[in-house]
């Protein structure tokens, strides 16, 4: 056809904008591998269990597909029956598409939200099964996400006003009042929460979140690993130490001493801080920018992870190199590079 010209500009910007769509449905609904399971494109899609929404929304999957085996299934009503929002359709669609839970229905004027089981869902809705009967895995993640809400509420509240909350849920299957109430009574016992009542007072007990537990939450650690870390012995250069030994620190009943071993967090808080004050220098446009905010999110929340810190570091580095060359000759870009390298080597 004479004349006619293909706007590919407009072609890249869209892909980024589908691109930069995947990215944020993935960190807002965050698909977590158990360690006893198989790692993904070995015959396990990978675990949901611990994303309220995500593994609701595919045991409402399951149900639909039991009825009408094959047929598409609009996640848009799955949002209206849990009040979500109706943006937070296409989010979920994204997130379980990236996973290989579900496969889209693809025809141009069809809504990004149409979806369909795939073999893997259907593995991941039994492996999902299977943990909502377990006893233990539900009253660990009880104890983790009972931990923080108490953060956010930033008061004294009864631990049953969590019942029913969006994120009171394990595997796609609330949490119990009993499971949430023993959960409440462990933090309690182990100093990562305190309650309001006085002795002998039958009522249900208001509980706050102590110094301790905000720890454990803004560090990212378990509330089961302050648990057990009191009767764990370590061995360090010949020196014996019964206690816990996270953040680059050992803590005994009578000594806190500083290690070479973990992550240390003021580190970590100097890095994103840095890499904060970084960004207009970076001069990036609107979709790169945003991944850069996104990724240095994710390294405020993962960082301390010996595992996910290095990953989201090497994505930043990449976007850093691209702005200012191998050199990073940038007097700020190399304090941000020092820091780095002496968190993850």
């Amino acid at each position: 056809m004479a004349g006619f010209k293909i706007n590919q500009r407009a072609i890249d910007q869209m892909a980024r904008e589908l691109k930069k769509g995947f990215e944020q449905a993935s960190k807002r609904h965050r698909i977590r591998i158990p360690v006893e399971a198989d790692p993904p494109g070995m015959g396990t899609a990978g675990g949901i269990e611990e994303d309220p929404v995500a593994s609701r929304a595919l045991v409402w999957l399951g149900e639909q597909a039991a009825e009408h085996r094959g047929h598409f299934h609009e996640l848009a009503d799955f949002a209206e029956q849990e009040g979500l929002p109706n943006e937070e359709a296409s989010g979920l669609a994204l997130a379980l598409q990236e996973h290989g839970l579900v496969h889209p229905l693809r025809t141009f004027d069809s809504s990004d939200s149409i979806v369909r089981l795939s073999d893997e869902g259907r593995l991941e809705i039994r492996r999902l099964s299977k943990l909502a009967a377990d006893r233990v895995r539900r009253a660990n993640h009880a104890s983790a996400v009972l931990l923080r809400w108490l953060h956010d509420q930033d008061a004294a509240v009864e631990s049953g006003q969590f019942v029913g909350t969006e994120t009171a849920f394990y595997a796609g299957v609330a949490l119990t009042e009993r499971e949430i109430a023993d959960a409440a009574a462990e933090l309690v016992a182990d100093g990562l929460a305190e309650g309001d009542t006085a002795p002998g007072d039958t009522r249900p007990a208001p509980i706050r979140i102590t110094a301790a537990g905000t720890s454990r939450v803004r560090h990212g650690h378990h509330p089961r690993s302050s648990m057990n870390a009191q009767n764990e012995t370590h061995h360090y250069y010949g020196v014996t130490i019964k206690g816990d030994m996270t953040g680059g620190s050992a803590s005994t009943g009578d000594f806190t001493f500083n290690t070479t071993n973990g992550i240390d967090p003021e580190q970590l808080a100097r890095l994103v801080r840095g890499l904060r004050e970084l960004a207009p220098q970076l001069d990036l446009d609107p979709v790169d920018a945003g991944d850069y905010t996104a990724e240095v999110d994710a390294l405020e929340q993962d960082g301390l992870d010996a595992e996910q810190g290095p990953r989201i570091w090497r994505r930043i580095a990449r976007m850093m190199t691209a702005r200012f060359g191998t050199s990073l000759a940038d007097g700020a870009a190399q304090e941000v590079l020092e820091i780095a390298s002496g968190l993850y080597g």
